[in-house]
């Protein structure tokens, strides 16, 4: 924890999630909203901020009781000593409920005591567990330690970087072992959208990837997809059983991928849910707003039919606000509501001429008419002005629609363009004609039809707010781009027109909802929000975040819950076992990129783009994962086969500030001695020591870094070291006794001889 001295009160430089009065030892409580230096009864407090970790801190207190000399007399010392024994085990993620159980158990085994020390550790204790038992049993589950406190307990940077919280390293190696209904479950406890998020999600894992320290990132976006598919191939689409009901309703209006996740989550946890959508068809932006080249219609029904297989009733054709209201929903039972109404309503360009000719469209209501099946080219030369994902979107819709040019006018350079960096290059390859620096200032035409763009060339100024440096326009330098339509993709955001006063709930500026800073309330007690009606227009993954968060607050609400907020929802659902590989194999497999159409056949239909992987190639792609969920890059092993052991058998680099990574997989086949110094001294399991019939292999994260033959002892036969290590030791301690010692028998064997000589008569 980060924490700044003032006086009794220590501030922490994160958020506030706790308060520790009278420590330590001392008790636990939640904070308020108004905090103080002083907890109840008026004892000097300490502020304890997001990157405390409860349980490693009543550990930390607890195991200072126990080191004081004369704090505690016999019993207490042995009540005290269970119960750090218990903390310690699941600090390490280990236990499960029997270890909270055991830990009650403990707490009340302190309470008895008769020592203050021990009474002031169990009031720690006993507050800790009160306000914060779900730490206890995240920890204890084995599923990650929010703070980043626990080493065991450490997600990897790819799991981190993930808005939906999926466990990815499991469901990699899963795929590798081509187990993939179990990948997909694994998937799935996080994101219904498994398929959907393996088409198009822009994959910010992949940015996070260890792996592109060495070569390059994981395919990671793609396998999700790959096992989505072939689980269904092999055994269908399973939905998650549901809790039993709960006694809730609750209504999410809007079926984008923010309000099915939060139905998904509700669902799964006993509520029963209605969905009420607008159109005519569920799904959302995920239906409406992505071409189907990128994402197929038959993977958003598989999804949708999911979680409708989970109790979800969806009801499309019904506009909240205007079929029916809030007030009248609350009336028939509805207990909570979330809004996920998405970011429907385009942004004008705000420039003359714009108002004046039908030809000028919003790229957001362009996109809907396509995917409802209006499939007519707006004109045979149009330009589609934005940078984003939704101009690439248009723009390569339109070359499908049958027109002659398109082109994209932007206002930026190309390294600014937030639009997915793939997607501007396959627009490219297909035939789309890009400016860049273009500044439109004018729609142009005659007789309502419009028939140019006029825009002006611009230079890169300093940054704006959104950390890109601001186009400034030069004046003079006009151009003009003919067309015969123009589609302004330049932003969204959400329609609030279908209520006939005002939105239900309090609105921003930029005219999104409002919600608390961490969560998805809004300041009406049983409304919640999230997606794009929050946050403006984001990708579908930090949507299905949103949604999945939003149904975790509803449940709070519902039952009244006032443990504090997880300031993550990352959790490892799973420790799976590692894929063997050899260490020349492990590190030369590259990158393997799924193929795609050639442009000139791909611009000519709504056909996927993406062809996919042999199966083969997918399970190699898996296992180049690196293990960063169990491997948390201390370099431990580094440090005591070097500076220890005088072996120098890894050579690591670094990547971070504290972070380094086995730069050289072949060094280790001609240095380990395989001594299993480094197996000891990784705190989580990474490396191994294997004795094989013959063979010792030291393995990194299942890959075989060194195979050493192990000889047979002279005695009895059974394996014994391997020559390397015998030759090690050797080396040293002969030097020190000063005489040459034939080591050829284990030791079991050689004591059983040392005391045959020491027996034998003179």
């Amino acid at each position: 924890m980060s924490t700044e001295k003032t006086g009794d009160r220590i501030g922490p430089a994160g958020q506030i999630k706790a308060m520790q009065a009278g420590g330590p030892p001392g008790r636990i409580f939640p904070a308020g909203e108004a905090v103080t230096p002083a907890g109840p009864g008026g004892e000097p407090c300490r502020l304890l901020d997001e990157h405390t970790c409860i349980v490693a801190l009543v550990l930390e207190d607890l195991s200072g009781v126990l080191r004081r000399p004369g704090s505690l007399c016999g019993s207490c010392r042995h009540a005290m000593g269970g119960a750090v024994e218990i903390l310690a085990r699941i600090a390490g993620g280990e236990g499960g409920s029997a270890a909270i159980e055991a830990l009650d158990a403990a707490c009340e085994d302190l309470r008895g005591c008769t020592c203050s020390a021990a009474l002031q550790a169990a009031e720690e204790l006993s507050t800790a567990l009160s306000h914060f038992r779900g730490e206890f049993e995240s920890h204890a589950s084995g599923e990650i330690c929010a703070a980043g406190v626990c080493r065991k307990l450490l997600p990897a940077p790819c799991h981190k970087a993930c808005p939906a919280g999926i466990d990815i390293p499991s469901y990699l190696a899963l795929v590798a072992k081509g187990r993939y209904s179990e990948a997909l479950d694994v998937i799935r406890r996080d994101n219904p959208f498994a398929w959907v998020c393996g088409l198009i999600c822009p994959h910010p894992c992949e940015k996070s990837c260890v792996r592109a320290n060495l070569d390059a990132p994981v395919n990671i976006r793609y396998l999700k997809a790959f096992a989505a598919e072939r689980a269904t191939v092999l055994s269908g689409y399973p939905s998650p059983s549901p809790a039993p009901p709960n006694g809730y309703r609750v209504a999410v209006v809007g079926s984008g991928p923010a309000g099915l996740s939060a139905a998904h989550f509700l669902a799964l946890r006993g509520c029963a849910v209605t969905v009420f959508e607008a159109l005519p068809t569920a799904g959302g932006l995920l239906a409406f707003g992505i071409p189907e080249y990128r994402l197929p219609r038959r993977v958003i029904q598989r999804e949708i039919d999911a979680i409708r297989s989970m109790g979800v009733e969806i009801r499309t054709g019904i506009t909240i606000g205007r079929d029916t209201t809030l007030d009248e929903l609350r009336e028939r039972g509805f207990n909570a509501f979330f809004l996920g109404i998405g970011a429907h309503r385009g942004h004008r360009l705000g420039i003359p001429g714009e108002e004046e000719y039908p030809q000028v469209h919003e790229a957001i209501a362009f996109l809907r008419q396509v995917n409802l099946g209006k499939q007519v080219k707006p004109a045979e030369r149009v330009v589609v002005v934005g940078g984003g994902n939704s101009a690439m979107d248009a723009a390569r819709t339109c070359l499908r629609l049958g027109c002659g040019e398109v082109h994209i006018a932007y206002r930026r350079s190309r390294s600014e363009m937030p639009a997915n960096p793939q997607e501007v290059e396959e627009a490219m390859e297909e035939g789309v004609q890009f400016h860049f620096l273009a500044v439109p200032i004018k729609v142009g035409g005659t007789n309502g039809r419009v028939e140019y763009l006029e825009c002006l060339q611009a230079e890169l100024g300093k940054p704006d707010a959104s950390g890109r440096r601001r186009p400034v326009p030069v004046e003079g330098t006009n151009f003009r781009i003919d067309t015969g339509a123009v589609i302004a993709a330049i932003g969204q955001q959400p329609d609030f027109r279908c209520f006939d006063e005002e939105a239900p709930v309090k609105i921003t500026a930029r005219n999104l909802i409002l919600t608390d800073r961490t969560g998805t309330r809004t300041n009406v007690p049983d409304i919640f929000a999230g997606g794009d009606a929050v946050t403006g227009p984001a990708t579908v993954v930090q949507a299905i975040a949103a949604g999945k968060r939003a149904a975790f607050d509803i449940v709070r609400y519902l039952s009244g819950s006032t443990e504090p907020v997880s300031s993550t929802d990352v959790r490892k659902r799973r420790r799976e076992s590692f894929v063997p590989m050899e260490a020349g194999e492990k590190i030369a497999a590259g990158r393997s990129e799924a193929p795609l159409v050639a442009p000139e056949v791909r611009r000519e239909s709504f056909d996927p783009v993406e062809l996919g992987l042999a199966e083969s190639l997918a399970r190699q792609e898996a296992s180049r994962c690196l293990r960063c969920d169990i491997c948390i890059r201390c370099g431990e092993c580094e440090k005591v086969c070097g500076e220890s052991m005088q072996v120098h058998a890894l050579e690591f680099k670094a990547i971070s500030t504290d972070e380094r990574i086995l730069g050289d997989y072949e060094r280790p086949k001609d240095r380990c001695i395989g001594c299993g110094a480094c197996a000891l001294a990784c705190p989580t399991g990474a490396i191994e020591i294997v004795d094989s019939p013959g063979f010792r292999e030291m393995r990194l994260c299942g890959t075989v870094l060194n195979r050493l033959p192990l000889p047979r002892c002279g005695a009895c036969g059974s394996p014994f070291v391997p020559e390397r290590f015998l030759e090690f030791v050797t080396g040293r301690s002969d030097a020190v006794m000063g005489k040459k010692v034939a080591r050829t028998l284990c030791p079991d064997c050689a004591r059983e001889a040392r005391a045959r000589d020491f027996v034998r008569p003179g």
